[in-house]
């Protein structure tokens, strides 16, 4: 699940993204995927919780408020909680209901993706527990 995306950061400004997320602090919480659908613009399938929980939405606001004082932008379009299943789907009406996935929330991640012949390449590079802040 992307949190914030912020595209090509340079090599420099890595240890600045590093020290912005760290001290983002929320407690632990459980995400509920219990909804199944389909963007027709972008061609995405996708699973997400029928109610993103509070937890999450401090989650990305503290990243927001965070990573712009560090001088990062990002798109800043309303946060839609959601797991990409399937890029490039033939989206048709179904019915959204599915059988829930609980998903224990510890921590959260920065992800750097590579782009080659093969498609992306996803390494973690950062990695931050709930529950704390440094």
């Amino acid at each position: 699940m992307t949190l914030l995306f912020l595209g090509e950061v340079p090599e420099t400004r890595l240890d600045a993204l590093h020290q912005a997320a760290a001290g983002v602090c929320v407690e632990p919480f459980l995400l509920l995927l219990d909804r199944a659908a389909c963007w027709r613009h972008n061609r995405i399938a996708w699973v997400g919780p029928r109610r993103t929980p509070p937890a999450l939405e401090d989650l990305v606001g503290q990243l927001r408020v965070r990573v712009a004082a560090a001088g990062f932008t990002f798109e800043g379009k309303p946060f839609a909680a959601h797991v990409t299943l399937v890029r490039n789907a033939i989206c048709r009406a179904l019915d959204d209901a599915i059988e829930p996935i609980e998903w224990a929330v510890r921590d959260f991640v920065l992800v750097r993706s590579v782009a080659d012949a093969e498609g992306s390449n996803y390494a973690v590079i950062g990695r931050w527990g709930t529950g704390e802040s440094t």
